[in-house]
């Protein structure tokens, strides 16, 4: 009878065989590897680093356990952005004692409540107290305090942390009010920052609150994004530290898929049901601002509606970036404000057309 398996020099020829695809396969690792080694330290030491181009005088800031970062109590300085040597802008900028921005003080018979949820566009970046969005609006419907609750880079995460975290019917200094309505604006930024893409994460987003969408469709908090998701963040951490992946700008995460757009929509739609239950009320609004990513606002603005969203639709209200509509760094400015805010109180007021 013969032997199974083949004689020992059959075995052993094959046994050479694997080693030696196994090691070619090593050796082209190792050179890729000291390819990229060798051109990433030819960019470290031959390319200059670039450094931020703007800086910032603005002492009102401060972290924030949950929301990553919040503004001082009762603070009040000059906030100014300036960009080699010329001075983007310069606005007045003041808090109440819940670190919201502040808005001037409402009418003695407003019985209405407003809340006002968004980035910076919604804080007022660039703009005096009076000429933010929440003021305008609180000017042309007199009939309502109006709170600001914007952030610098928010996404939808931080309102839906500060409905759940934070008593924000406790923060109404209005004594009686027989109506509370919630607008949350919703930008392109929105959607990035919402599920901590490369982009936001390396910028300012790192300690945003991380909410998961599972695959049955629960939000599920994860805390932030740096300690939320331990394994993406370090390789975005990685790639953040090379020069060569800043040159080619690589980003793993600037496409938006589907998924990206409803994690975002979710968020939103979990705050409308806190907002619910706290405040006993269905007057939750998005309000869609102008954008350039046309396919994510479509994409967005579907599911907002097979959700039964109150939807304030003004992208078709575009405007020019000029010195009359923006400040400096592109925030817009006053009269764009105060364009938004008129439209706003009227659909608010009598509903929209």
């Amino acid at each position: 009878m013969k032997p199974s398996g083949g004689s020992p020099i059959e075995i052993s020829s094959r046994s050479r065989q694997r080693l030696l695809a196994l090691a070619a396969v090593t050796a082209g690792i190792m050179a890729a590897l000291l390819l990229v080694f060798s051109v990433e330290l030819g960019f470290r030491l031959f390319m200059t680093e670039e450094h931020a181009t703007w800086l910032e005088d603005f002492n009102c800031r401060q972290k924030h356990p949950f929301l990553a970062i919040w503004y001082k109590p009762d603070c009040a300085t000059t906030w100014k952005r300036i960009e080699h040597g010329e001075t983007l802008f310069s606005c007045r900028f003041s808090t109440d004692r819940f670190g919201r921005r502040r808005t001037p003080d409402p009418a003695p018979t407003a019985d209405g409540v407003a809340l006002f949820f968004g980035g910076s566009g919604v804080l007022g970046a660039g703009v005096n107290d009076g000429n933010t969005l929440p003021a305008y609006f609180q000017r042309f419907a007199p009939g309502f305090a109006a709170y600001n609750y914007g952030g610098g880079g928010f996404g939808p995460q931080q309102m839906l942390a500060m409905l759940t975290k934070a008593d924000v019917r406790a923060q109404i200094t209005l004594p009686r009010y027989r109506r509370t309505v919630l607008i949350y604006v919703v930008t392109d930024m929105i959607f990035p920052v919402a599920i901590g893409a490369m982009g936001p994460y390396l910028s300012y987003a790192r300690y945003f609150p991380y909410y998961e969408l599972g695959a049955d469709g629960t939000l599920v908090d994860r805390g932030n994004f740096a300690s939320g998701r331990s394994l993406r963040s370090g390789l975005y951490d990685l790639i953040g530290q090379s020069h060569l992946a800043g040159y080619f700008h690589v980003d793993l995460s600037k496409t938006l898929s589907d998924h990206d757009v409803e994690t975002a929509v979710r968020i939103i739609d979990e705050s409308r049901r806190r907002f619910k239950r706290d405040f006993d009320s269905d007057d939750f609004y998005v309000m869609i601002w102008p954008g350039s990513e046309v396919s994510v606002q479509k994409r967005a603005l579907k599911l907002f509606q097979e959700r039964k969203f109150r939807i304030l639709d003004y992208s078709d209200m575009h405007y020019a970036e000029t010195p009359e509509n923006v400040v400096g760094d592109g925030h817009p400015g006053p009269r764009i404000q105060e364009r938004f805010a008129a439209r706003l109180a009227k659909d608010i007021l009598h509903g929209p057309n």
